[in-house]
């Protein structure tokens, strides 16, 4: 918030600061901070370098703490941001044949929104992330590689009365009136459930819940008439046992990439690279 506390958090004085700052904004050749009487903040282009600044800190670190590991003989780690379609259905098969063949190695699994795990994996705080492709502004300095493609579902309770409607028309009126769970705002999953409403005839309803967890959708669909339109990895065992039931709508146009995401240009780590290379290997979903 200014570059007097900047100074005093780094040890430094406000003209050595100051120096430092301009010397990088003069390799750059932009400005990455706006100054006023109130402090300083980020450009648009300090904050685009910044993404990368954090990479490669936390990347050097990473290497720092690797290392160290290893000469103590500590157990080595993977951590791994995992989107909730591939933590239900994709992901635990990896894990259980990475671990078996390397049983000494820690697995982290991090879950959350695609935007909060790949803040997280430029951080370096996750090796990589696996789920949907995120949005192009989300993938700035990072890599996606692709693993299969699925599509959304939209699933209800049991008995639910949208089972049992006789005509497309009577579906969209009962989607219109029913609570709506969809993906929270600002991700292409959620796109992809409203143009799903939208083909149907349907219009949104006014009773929206907006969520990412699994473990509230489950249970809410059970209690209510809630309809839950989420990835289809996500509910593909729960629709096999009879848990939820999926309703009869247009799902083609959702179809998406799920992948793996890595940062450009910072290799993996070798067990990370293990477990990578365990996903690639499962039979396509």
């Amino acid at each position: 918030g200014s570059i007097n506390g900047a100074a005093e958090q780094l040890n430094l004085t406000q003209p050595a600061l100051s120096r430092t700052l301009s010397d990088l904004e003069d390799k750059l050749g932009a400005r990455v901070m706006d100054r006023s009487r109130s402090g300083v903040a980020l450009t648009e282009a300090g904050e685009l370098f910044l993404r990368y600044a954090s990479a490669s800190v936390a990347a050097l670190e990473q290497g720092l703490v690797q290392v160290s590991l290893v000469q103590r003989g500590d157990r080595q780690a993977v951590t791994v941001g995992a989107l909730p379609n591939v933590s239900a259905r994709v992901l635990p098969e990896a894990v259980a044949a990475f671990r078996q063949a390397n049983p000494e190695v820690l697995v982290r699994v991090l879950d959350g929104s695609n935007r909060q795990l790949t803040q997280l994996l430029r951080l370096g705080e996750a090796d990589f992330v696996v789920g949907r492709l995120a949005a192009p502004d989300d993938m700035l300095g990072l890599a996606f590689e692709p693993l299969f493609s699925e599509e959304l579902a939209a699933v209800v309770r049991p008995g639910h009365p949208a089972i049992a409607a006789p005509t497309p028309e009577a579906l969209a009126a009962i989607l219109s009136e029913v609570p709506q769970i969809l993906p929270t705002r600002g991700t292409i999953i959620r796109e992809d459930a409203e143009q799903m409403i939208h083909a149907t005839g349907a219009r949104p309803s006014d009773s929206v819940i907006e969520t990412v967890s699994v473990a509230f959708c489950r249970s809410f669909v059970q209690i209510s008439d809630a309809v839950w339109f989420t990835a289809r990895g996500v509910v593909e065992p729960d629709i096999e046992s009879g848990f939820v039931v999926p309703l009869p709508l247009a799902t083609g146009a959702t179809r998406g990439w799920v992948g793996i995401t890595t940062r450009r240009g910072y290799p993996l780590s070798r067990q990370a690279e293990k477990l990578r290379e365990t996903l690639k290997a499962l039979p396509e979903k």
